[in-house]
């Protein structure tokens, strides 16, 4: 009889020891399922949000994290309305002013990179009309020259800000707006020549600059 009730227990134990081991493995990948997760990666960003804020002394953000086309996180921090402490969300907009400037940038290097276009090349190629005030910079101009803000124009912001103007207009009256340094001669920040560089895209690239691969620079290629 004893023999019996150990031989049972051995097998008891044995099969509480297997289910343990097959607990443990389903603990340990569900664990190493959830480390993977997008919200696991990215925790401690709400620290990150909560430090910058202070940092920076705003009184909300918004944060979205785009991973293969996909947005994975999205949060807002914060007040969109201090005083009535109504809270940022993801729908709440910002400003995005000259953040699109990046955008433009790594949409002309795309181009570059399929061959379509060359930092270096004069402007002219891609856009015979395109004059400045300026003979030299005119003829000699470049998309680096105009990413640098280097051809010797001054912001001249009143043109185009709160203005009617579209793209095309602000592009065709740059001849009229005078330099106030020489051409490459001193870094002079200038929201025109940045404004010019969607049509250079769009003269040399098959695809509209508006959508080259997955760049969302929809803000770059339309004038509000």
């Amino acid at each position: 009889m004893l023999v019996v009730w150990l031989f049972v227990l051995s097998l008891g134990t044995h099969a509480f020891a297997q289910t343990q081991a097959q607990t443990g493995k389903k603990a340990a990948a569900s664990a190493s399922t959830a480390a993977a997760t997008p919200a696991a990666k990215l925790q401690g960003l709400d620290d990150v949000a909560d430090q910058a804020m202070k940092q920076w002394k705003v009184p909300g953000v918004a944060i979205a994290v785009v991973q293969d086309g996909k947005v994975i996180y999205a949060k807002g921090y914060g007040y969109r309305d201090l005083e009535q402490k109504l809270p940022v969300t993801t729908s709440t907009l910002f400003p995005i002013g000259s953040i699109t400037k990046s955008f433009t940038a790594l949409t002309f290097a795309i181009l570059k990179n399929e061959g379509k276009v060359d930092w270096d090349k004069p402007v002219r190629s891609y856009l015979p009309e395109f004059q400045m005030n300026d003979p030299v910079a005119s003829e000699q101009a470049t998309p680096r020259d105009l990413f640098s803000h280097r051809t010797g124009l001054p912001r001249h912001d009143l043109v185009w800000y709160s203005s009617d103007f579209t793209r095309d207009d602000l592009v065709g009256r740059l001849h009229e707006l005078k330099p106030n340094k020489g051409f490459r001669s001193a870094y002079q920040y200038n929201n025109l020549t940045i404004m010019t560089m969607p049509g250079l895209g769009r003269q040399h690239s098959p695809k509209d600059f508006c959508s080259v691969g997955n760049v969302p620079v929809e803000l770059i290629c339309h004038r509000h």
